[in-house]
């Protein structure tokens, strides 16, 4: 994200092109606000009204309905964000007649709007913008300002006006497929809950979810509902270490490929491993595989599944060890506390 000097210098830069009408420079601009982030395009409205750059796009003047019309939907754009409400107002309701990615995106900012009638002006715009495609750029930041104290109603109201025109299951498969965290979080919550989300849809989704809190939702539906074929191949060779812990817990010893077994037991992620020894079904068998691994060096610290091969001695109990024990180890791979 680029400092406030950096976004306050751009949109001097833009309000000089809107007013040259330098079509490249124009375009830049809309292609900038149009592209980043909608955490980002909030610091950038906050910005354009920051009190110590002074007024950056301009006395109110200049953004007369004349000049206003003529500057088109990037002019708006920037005027919705000046200082003056009035001129914020007009510029609402010049963009509540385009059709324009950046039209939406920035309806949409103007939800938490100190203003009223700025506000209600906005509402009044998004709620007639039911399209998946608009849904795309207005969701993300819906999902950022419901926990301000304004602007917060809008999105139920909005979701509700989506679910009436593509019903409930096509409007959070589309939400589930968002480029935006938040969204994908809501929706794969909103789609958990209310039975939306088929356990291979899950599987399918967890190959390619960056984000490690849905990661976690979709292992655990996947681990709770889905035969073991299933769970072995979507979590026991998925990347995310509580996904693998997951699908150790859930299989029991026979349903295990030894392949897979003696792969998770050198897992870089120790404690991954020291699941599976906790588990407390198959303490023989891993000791078996375990006596097979290479002697290790008398400078090699001692690693995870030569501490899981001790806590397995019949009469100790693992689960009772502290993670102090861990934190006490010289290697690194060793101080994870998960085994505790």
């Amino acid at each position: 994200m680029l400092a406030t000097s950096e976004i306050t210098d751009r949109l001097a830069d833009g309000l000089a092109a809107v007013h040259s009408r330098g079509a490249i420079s124009t375009t830049a601009l809309e292609d900038w606000l149009s592209s980043i982030s909608a955490r980002e395009l909030l610091q950038v409205d906050q910005a354009a009204r920051s009190w110590r750059y002074g007024n950056t796009l301009g006395p109110s003047s200049t953004w007369n309905p004349g000049a206003l019309r003529r500057s088109g939907p990037v002019g708006a754009a920037l005027a919705s964000m000046h200082g003056d409400g009035h001129v914020r107002e007009a510029a609402v309701h010049l963009l509540s007649g385009s059709d324009a990615v950046l039209a939406d995106r920035m309806l949409a900012v103007r939800l938490s709007d100190h203003v009223r009638p700025v506000r209600e002006a906005a509402v009044k715009a998004l709620l007639g913008r039911t399209s998946l495609a608009q849904a795309d750029h207005i969701m993300p930041v819906l999902q950022l300002i419901e926990g301000r104290v304004r602007g917060a109603e809008v999105l139920p109201l909005y979701l509700h006006a989506l679910s009436a025109v593509h019903g409930e299951a096509a409007l959070w498969s589309r939400l589930r497929l968002s480029t935006s965290r938040e969204v994908r979080r809501a929706a794969f919550q909103h789609s958990l809950t209310n039975g939306l989300l088929a356990t291979n849809d899950a599987a399918a989704a967890l190959l390619h979810e960056p984000d490690r809190l849905v990661q976690s939702l979709l292992a655990r539906l996947i681990a709770d509902t889905a035969a073991p074929d299933v769970i072995a191949s979507a979590l026991l060779h998925d990347r995310s270490p509580h996904s693998r812990v997951l699908g150790l817990v859930r299989l029991s010893a026979d349903l295990l490929d030894p392949a897979d077994l003696e792969r998770l037991l050198v897992d870089p992620e120790s404690w991954c491993a020291c699941g599976r020894g906790n588990g407390g079904r198959s303490r023989v068998g891993i000791r078996a595989r375990l006596t097979s691994q290479p002697q290790r060096r008398p400078d090699q610290p001692e690693c995870a599944p030569a501490r899981i091969a001790a806590w397995s001695r019949p009469g100790e109990a693992s689960t009772t060890r502290s993670r102090s024990t861990w934190s006490a180890a010289p290697s690194r791979r060793c101080r994870r506390p998960a085994c505790a």
